[in-house]
């Protein structure tokens, strides 16, 4: 089994998309980002066609790919637009088409939605206690042995 190198470029035209880290490292905080949202934007990045200066994939198109049913699809792309990640763009003919946004650095986001930051900190602070709590754990087993 081969290792998917992502930093070589490949002979055979396979390529990868990358996640913006910002996504990983606070978006997950907001109570409206889900993990399954990274791959929604994923697969919008990976139609955009610079030329255009959008993505253009039919919505049927883009539910198949996304493995999700079109109502789900937009349920999600709403959170993305009101997280700021995605643009939707009905054109003259009627369609849509979509313009992935970079995401807010993390001192924007977080002034941006204070509710992400607060969930943060939530976290930090159950992480910690858990952490506590092991640590107090060992101590006690290795002071029984």
């Amino acid at each position: 089994m081969n290792v998917f190198d992502k930093s070589k470029r490949r002979e055979d035209g396979k390529h990868f998309v990358k996640i913006p880290s910002e996504l990983v490292h606070h978006y997950t905080y907001h109570p409206d980002f889900k993990a399954e949202h990274s791959y929604l934007y994923a697969i919008i990045v990976d139609y955009y066609n610079a030329d255009e200066g959008y993505a253009y994939p039919n919505r049927d198109t883009l539910a198949m790919r996304y493995g999700k049913n079109p109502k789900t699809l937009d349920a999600h792309m709403a959170k993305l637009k009101k997280l700021d990640l995605m643009k939707v763009v009905v054109r003259e003919d009627g369609k849509n088409v979509y313009i992935p946004l970079e995401p807010l650095d993390e001192k924007d986001f977080y002034v941006k939605f204070p509710e992400a930051l607060e969930e943060y900190k939530n976290r930090l602070r159950y992480r910690d206690t858990e952490r506590k709590k092991a640590k107090e754990r060992m101590k006690r087993y290795r002071s029984c042995n």
